[in-house]
């Protein structure tokens, strides 16, 4: 079960980046520099919304990164703490 959390967090913070409100439809025609602040996605809009000369797209994606690895780090560090049997089994 600890193996799928690989794959798991990062596909959910790849999900709070890329869902959004197009409001054409999606694919090669739309661009994405060109998007109104209403349809980005929720995680966009409220880190621009904080301060948008620093939350640039690849800050955005940088900073989900890196809470993915903060978030598999303390499924590690848990898992170390926490045994899996105890010591004196009766």
């Amino acid at each position: 079960m600890g193996f799928v959390s690989y794959f798991a967090i990062p596909i959910n913070v790849v999900i709070l980046l890329v869902c959004r409100f197009p409001s054409v439809q999606i694919g090669a025609s739309q661009d994405l520099d060109t998007l109104l602040m209403t349809e980005k996605s929720i995680l966009s809009q409220w880190l621009e919304a904080k301060d948008k000369v620093f939350w640039t797209r690849t800050n955005i994606i940088v900073f989900a990164i890196l809470i993915e690895h903060c978030v598999i780090a303390l499924k590690v560090v848990l898992a170390m703490v926490i045994p899996d049997v105890p010591h004196k089994v009766v």
